[in-house]
């Protein structure tokens, strides 16, 4: 089982074992965004979202 905890520390754990966090905020920012909202993510948005100068 995947738990992410967003809320205080951020936490990634995978099946009780602890995960070496992604290096830098905007992939904090990332994995933020796709755990949060229910359902997919079209490439599209979350590519404007975060890379907003880089053509698609």
């Amino acid at each position: 089982m995947l738990r992410i905890r967003l809320f205080g520390q951020v936490e990634v754990e995978v099946d009780g074992v602890s995960l070496t966090p992604p290096a830098g905020r905007r992939a904090w920012a990332l994995l933020s965004w796709l755990a949060l909202p229910p359902g997919p993510n079209a490439r599209a948005r979350v590519a404007a979202a975060f890379w907003p100068d880089m053509p698609d």
